[in-house]
């Protein structure tokens, strides 16, 4: 498989998947491109062929739908699957510590298919992910929500991502958010932090653009939060995506 950006997989299954003879949940193995969401798989080797296995049993992965963006390229891809996984699983999360977002596709074909898969093998999933997330975090086994640690706006540091949907612009001093890893879904990533009396109108716009670059990955626009006289610089995204918007060094 093709590593693409940070904790996501891009899997392209090359030539026309072989079909899987009886339904899937009766077949030992079966090509993931031709799964449907909820059914449940292991041992996924290098031509993207999966051991089946029922959900309430420990399992690597776990179909959650499929989609059909409008551009084949591997950020596209990725989005439309965080997208996918986000519906499927009940909200767009932030910190998860279970399983990430994939894409698979065979040659030729539009629709791609997205599972999410477990992010230590040590630690497989048992039973279906399906509602099992919340805008605040993921229910764990015993359906306690589970939230993400949060950290001050004072804390925050250049290159940060996080989600910023919601959030007004001008927060108060303790004010918080929840700072993940940029290969989870996120709307936000921090360019700058600095005074908040600056002169510069807007005052994140220079930064954003010296930040992403004249060719960012996505579309970014600047925005930026103030509270106890720090200003976080931010640029964002319309849609959740799992890559840095920084410009290669």
């Amino acid at each position: 498989m093709k590593r693409t950006g940070a904790g996501v997989v891009l899997a392209v299954v090359l030539g026309v998947a072989g079909c899987v003879s009886g339904p899937a949940e009766t077949a030992t193995t079966a090509s993931v491109v031709d799964l449907d969401a909820g059914e449940c798989f292991t041992d996924l080797d290098s031509e993207m062929v999966a051991t089946m296995v029922a959900c309430d049993e420990p399992h690597s992965s776990e179909v959650v739908g499929s989609s059909k963006p409008s551009v084949a390229s591997d950020g596209e891809m990725i989005r439309a699957c965080t997208k996918v996984a986000a519906e499927y699983a009940g909200a767009a999360w932030g910190v998860d510590p279970a399983f990430t977002v994939h894409a698979a596709s065979s040659a030729f074909a539009r629709t791609i298919v997205c599972f999410v898969t477990a992010i230590d093998e040590a630690e497989p999933l048992v039973g279906s992910v399906k509602g099992t997330r919340t805008h605040d975090g993921y229910r764990d086994s015993d359906g306690t929500v589970v939230e993400a640690a949060p950290v001050l706006l004072d804390a925050a540091q250049v290159g940060d991502c996080l989600v910023a949907e919601g959030m007004p612009k001008t927060l108060p001093a303790d004010a918080t958010f929840s700072r993940l890893p940029c290969s989870q879904p996120h709307d936000a990533e921090v360019v700058s932090v600095k005074a908040a009396m600056v002169t510069m109108t807007p005052p994140c716009t220079e930064d954003v653009t010296a930040y992403t670059g004249d060719e960012p990955p996505v579309t970014v626009r600047d925005s930026g939060w103030t509270a106890n006289g720090t200003l976080v610089c931010l640029a964002l995204v319309s849609d959740l995506i799992t890559v840095s918007v920084r410009a290669p060094a």
